[in-house]
């Protein structure tokens, strides 16, 4: 598969990763361009079989290492119980060991979950505060605002979480 220009191979090994993981009609599509790909530029599924797993650095915050092993997990069906590693001379980098077309399947997971994670997690933390009523009284009854899809999302979650015993740990009634 040398032979080939990287966009090719790059477009070749997402296609493999969608014929093999997707979902229905998206599966058999992807299998069919696979292999009318593989016809038209004379590669075979060995040739994908003979990719080597290597580590494959990310640059992923502290906060969100779990959700990465989850997506390498996920990429990788545990092939390699999802072992990651820290290299000190990568300041907030962790590599994982992934195939080429696993590590295009992981980048795209990334791209897509870290902005929603990131907007969960800020909702999760605005539903911990309402819970608690970590907040300041409301100071007028008429400057009310009608309630957002978001802000209604957020107090139901609000609803989920058990408010922290807190008042009886400061000596308050």
């Amino acid at each position: 598969m040398e032979h080939l220009d990287e966009k090719i191979q790059a477009k070749l090994r997402k296609l493999l990763a969608l014929a093999e993981r997707g979902e229905g009609g998206e599966k058999e599509n992807a299998a069919r361009v696979l292999q009318r790909l593989m016809e038209r530029h004379g590669v075979t599924m060995d040739d994908f079989a003979e990719e080597k797993r290597s580590v494959r650095w990310h640059r992923i915050a502290k906060n969100k290492i779990v959700l990465a092993l989850q997506i390498a997990a996920k990429v990788t069906q545990g092939a390699n119980g999802t072992t990651y590693w820290v290299n000190k001379s990568k300041r907030g980098k962790i590599g994982f060991e992934l195939t080429a077309a696993e590590a295009v399947e992981f980048e795209l997971y990334l791209e897509v979950l870290l902005p929603a994670y990131d907007q969960h997690m800020k909702r999760a933390e605005r539903a911990f505060i309402c819970a608690n009523e970590l907040y300041a009284p409301a100071t007028d009854d008429n400057d009310r605002e009608e309630l957002s899809a978001e802000d209604l999302a957020m107090i139901k979650m609000a609803g989920a979480i058990a408010p922290t015993e807190i008042q009886a740990r400061i000596g308050r009634d």
